[in-house]
C-alpha cells in the first residue's frame, strides 16, 4: 500500500512540475550518461550507465550499473529497465519503476524464475547542468525500497547518491 501512495505522490508532484514547463511531444532527446557514486546503506561505490529517451516529458531508461555486493547469489550487475517522467531541460525530478538484479534470474537454486514478484520499485531525482548542447553533468539520487524475498535476491534497496558525464545524441 506504500508503494501505491508514494508512486501517486509522486507522479501527482511531477504533473503539478509539467504544467509549468514548455515541454512539448515534439522534443524528443537520447542521452547516455555515465557515472558513480557511493551506496549510503551498503557503504559501497556504485557506477552506472544510462541509455534514456526523453519523448516530450516520458523517460524511457536503461541502466545496467555495478556495485560490489558481498551476497554471492546476486551478481554485481543489476540491470534496470525502467520509465518515468522528466521536466524539460533540468531533470529536477523523475520516477523509474522496474530495477531487476540479474541475481533473481541466475541464483543457485532452481525455483528462481523470472517473474513481476521479483521487481523491485525504485525512486530516482536527479539534476542535469548542462555544458553546451551535446554535454550535461548529472547529479542524482536513487532509492530501491525494499524487496520481501531476501533469499534470492540481495537486499538491493539502497539509497545511493552519483555524479557523472552525459551526452546528448
Amino acid at each position: 500500500m506504500k508503494k501505491i501512495v508514494l508512486f501517486w505522490c509522486a507522479l501527482l508532484f511531477s504533473a503539478a512540475m509539467f504544467a509549468q514547463s514548455n515541454v512539448t511531444w515534439l522534443d524528443v532527446f537520447g542521452q547516455v550518461v555515465f557515472k558513480g557514486g557511493y551506496n549510503l546503506l551498503e557503504k559501497q561505490p556504485v557506477a552506472a550507465a544510462d541509455i534514456r529517451a526523453d519523448i516530450g516529458f516520458i523517460r524511457a531508461q536503461v541502466e545496467i550499473g555495478y556495485a560490489p555486493f558481498d551476497n554471492v547469489q546476486a551478481p554485481p550487475i543489476p540491470f534496470s529497465p525502467s520509465i518515468g517522467l522528466t521536466c524539460g531541460d533540468m531533470h529536477i525530478f523523475y520516477l523509474l519503476v522496474g530495477g531487476q538484479p540479474w541475481g533473481a534470474l541466475f541464483t543457485q537454486d532452481d525455483k528462481s524464475k523470472f517473474d513481476f514478484e521479483t521487481w523491485h520499485v525504485r525512486f530516482e531525482g536527479g539534476v542535469d547542468f548542462r555544458l553546451s548542447d551535446l554535454l550535461f553533468i548529472n547529479v542524482s539520487a536513487v532509492y530501491l525500497l525494499p524487496h520481501k524475498d531476501t533469499e534470492t535476491l540481495h537486499h538491493y534497496q539502497n539509497l545511493s547518491v552519483l555524479a557523472g558525464l552525459g551526452f546528448n545524441f
